[in-house]
């Protein structure tokens, strides 16, 4: 709970990938942690696919487009922490702008995953 409101802290989860029936890594990585953090805090996973269904877990998804990312400006707002990998700049002025915490998730970093698949 925050120690100011008594409430459950909101929790963000911004993925690029899709999150569904069909997952690469990073979606896997978000929808287990999401499934973890649920029984402590209200947790939201955002993705880039099309299905607005809630996880197994009960977790509720919003999609989002990763080159048009303006859904995410209401749910960064309103979250106490953001759990994302690195984001573009559009994004990233969002969260530093908001009151969130925000963790980056280097697990999977785009800009090394992108210099190793133009390395040749």
């Amino acid at each position: 709970m925050t120690a100011e409101s008594g409430r459950r802290p909101r929790v963000l989860f911004v993925c690029a990938d899709p999150v569904g029936e069909r997952m690469a890594g990073l979606g896997v990585r978000y929808t287990e942690l999401a499934a973890v953090l649920c029984r402590h805090a209200e947790v939201t996973v955002a993705h880039g696919g099309h299905s607005s269904h809630p996880l197994p877990s009960g977790v509720p998804t919003v999609p989002y487009a990763p080159h048009d990312p303006s859904a995410l400006k209401p749910l960064i707002v309103a979250a106490d922490v953001v759990i994302t990998h690195p984001q573009w700049p559009i994004v990233t002025s969002w969260l530093r702008r908001s009151r969130a915490r925000v963790i980056f998730d280097l697990s999977d970093p785009e800009t090394l995953e992108t210099l190793e698949l133009f390395s040749g």
